[in-house]
């Protein structure tokens, strides 16, 4: 194996690790807090899809934010994971 293909193949692996812990996590935390109305509409790469009821939507967007970075920083310890990032430039109206 090149190079290249062992970077790619550590970074999709990383990739897919840091997804599914932030997927349980954000599991727990919607089913803690059901008046949210949130659960993931959809996840792909590095992106998580949620939905929720807009009254919350600021904060669950924190929630996601916050959860997101979390487990980036699990895995990914020599770049930085913040990129200070407003919380409500998650929030859109459909996706």
């Amino acid at each position: 194996m090149k190079g290249p293909d062992a970077t790619a193949a550590y970074w999709s692996m990383a990739e897919a690790d840091i997804m599914k812990q932030a997927l349980g996590e954000l599991v727990l935390i919607f089913d803690k807090y059901p008046h949210y109305q949130s659960h993931i509409g959809n996840m792909c790469h590095d992106e998580i899809d949620v939905i929720c009821a807009e009254k919350y939507a600021l904060e669950v967007a924190v929630i996601v934010q916050e959860t997101m970075r979390k487990a980036m920083a699990t895995f990914i310890t020599i770049i930085l994971v913040d990129e200070a990032i407003s919380p409500d430039s998650l929030i859109c109206q459909s996706w």
